[in-house]
């Protein structure tokens, strides 16, 4: 009796394995990942962005483990520094970019990520911003001094090599301490920027005093050279014209040698509003002349408003108490 129970339950054991078995075409098979993955406990990278080929080990189909091997898992650590790479984030990354592959993900319980580093030496910067700064200031009269070289920069190590640019949108308009931006690129893509600053001297010829002038003194373009003078940032505008000084006095004392500014000149007023004037016509090479009124007060040099005999207001120069100009560009 016990045996033949015995053999019952053999006949009925080998019926349910045999039931229980999948042949190798049936779906579940189809189903096995195409792709093993092994995650490294530790891996150095190149460039700014890390792919899952940059962390695991990939055997499988050759188009599955090329698509997944590119799957991309975030940005490279900074030189000096580390992340770590958890199966989870794999898996999230595989699911977003590669959904159609099957995956089996074993190894290491997390990735620490490192990344390969490249040098930037300070005079590779400095040498960038020189060049610019040459580039900017050409046709200038002009010197720069780099104030203190850079500290070197340590970036990721790219695919291709670091680059280095440097760009300034404005050319100094006068002396003085510039900062020049140096932007280091990997891969083609900006990584840092690095500040370098220069001490720029920009000169040009410029009418000088040939003497010092007093206070109270009559100014005329007699008293002025030209001179090759370094071009400062006063905030009060261009140095004066020679022509300009015509009928002002100095309202300070001005040692030889500077140039002479709108706020150097005094400029007493020699038409009053309503004064009849006489207003001085030039076309070319014929010159007239005729009545006006003017409508405001003004000094020599400076420009007014006049109501000629007819009618008609214009602007006109005054050159003289009691003299306004009009000259008029010649007809093409």
């Amino acid at each position: 009796m016990l045996r033949t129970l015995l053999v019952c339950l053999f006949v009925c054991g080998a019926r349910l394995a045999a039931s229980a078995a999948v042949p190798a075409s049936s779906p579940a098979a189809i189903d096995e990942p195409r792709v093993k993955a092994t995650l490294l406990a530790e891996a150095k990278v190149g460039g700014t962005e890390v792919t899952l080929a940059d962390v695991a080990r990939l055997e499988g189909d050759a188009a599955a483990v090329a698509a997944l091997g590119a799957v991309p898992l975030g940005w490279s650590p900074s030189p000096g520094y580390s992340r770590v790479i958890e199966p989870a984030r794999v898996l999230e990354a595989v699911r977003a970019k590669a959904p159609g592959i099957a995956v089996a993900l074993g190894g290491a319980a997390a990735c620490r990520v490192f990344v390969h580093e490249e040098r930037i030496a300070p005079n590779q910067l400095a040498d960038a911003a020189r060049r610019e700064l040459a580039r900017v200031l050409a046709g200038r009269d002009c010197e720069f001094d780099l104030v203190e070289l850079p500290r070197e920069v340590i970036v990721p190590k790219g695919r291709a090599g670091a680059s280095v640019a440097a760009a300034l949108e404005l050319a100094p308009a006068a002396s003085g301490a510039l900062a020049v931006p140096v932007r280091v690129l990997v891969d083609g893509q900006p990584f840092r920027t690095v500040q370098t600053t220069w001490n720029v001297r920009l000169y040009e010829t410029a009418p000088v005093l040939s003497r010092t002038v007093r206070a109270g003194e009559a100014l005329d373009a007699s008293m002025l050279a030209p001179q090759r003078v370094e071009l400062r940032s006063h905030g009060i505008g261009a140095p004066l014209a020679p022509n300009a000084l015509f009928g002002g006095v100095a309202a300070r004392d001005i040692a030889a040698g500077s140039a002479v500014y709108a706020v150097d000149v005094h400029r007493p007023v020699v038409i009053k509003s309503g004064d009849l004037v006489t207003l001085r016509v030039n076309k070319g090479g014929i010159s007239a002349q005729t009545r006006a009124i003017a409508r405001a007060a003004a000094a020599v040099g400076e420009v007014i408003n006049v109501t000629a005999d007819t009618g008609r207001d214009v602007s006109a120069l005054v050159v003289a108490p009691g003299i306004v100009e009009l000259v008029l560009a010649k007809a093409r």
